[in-house]
Order: C-alpha cells, then sequence, then structure tokens
C-alpha cells in the first residue's frame, strides 16, 4: 500500500504522449507545472520549484509597476 502525499508536496504523473507532467500550487495558490521527459527530471524540477516557494519567491510580476518591483528586490532576505 503507498503512502499518502503531504499536502502541498505536488504531484508527478505521465501523459498519454509519454512526457512526465508535475504539479504543484505556488504562494498565491494558482497551480504551476514543470514538464521532462522522465520522472527523475521533473521530480527535481518540482522539489527546486517547491523549495523557491518555501523561500519566498514569487514570480508574480503582472501588474507590478516598476516601484513596487524595487522595494521588493530590495527587501532583506529572510
Amino acid at each position: 500500500m503507498s503512502k499518502r502525499r503531504v499536502k502541498g508536496e505536488g504531484a508527478v504523473y505521465r501523459r498519454k504522449d509519454g512526457r512526465y507532467m508535475g504539479e504543484y500550487t505556488d504562494a498565491l495558490r494558482k497551480r504551476k507545472y514543470v514538464s521532462g521527459q522522465n520522472k527523475q527530471d521533473v521530480s527535481t524540477k518540482l522539489h527546486k520549484a517547491l523549495e523557491d516557494v518555501d523561500k519566498g519567491f514569487v514570480h508574480d510580476s503582472k501588474g507590478l509597476t516598476l516601484s513596487e518591483y524595487l522595494d521588493r528586490w530590495l527587501e532583506p532576505t529572510r
């Protein structure tokens, strides 16, 4: 019996065309996807993306003014 994944861990699955997809939820609760040729590559990309989410890297530049972007960029890392 397989163990259940932890909430927020992401999912890896195979598409009909043979490629693998990884799915996760970002900090803004939007679904994001990573893809690759094999399961291991996708798993690596997925873990990297989840680490970025945990560190607070948010790629939501849509609608940001330059001053808002610079304020966020100059904000000290935690």
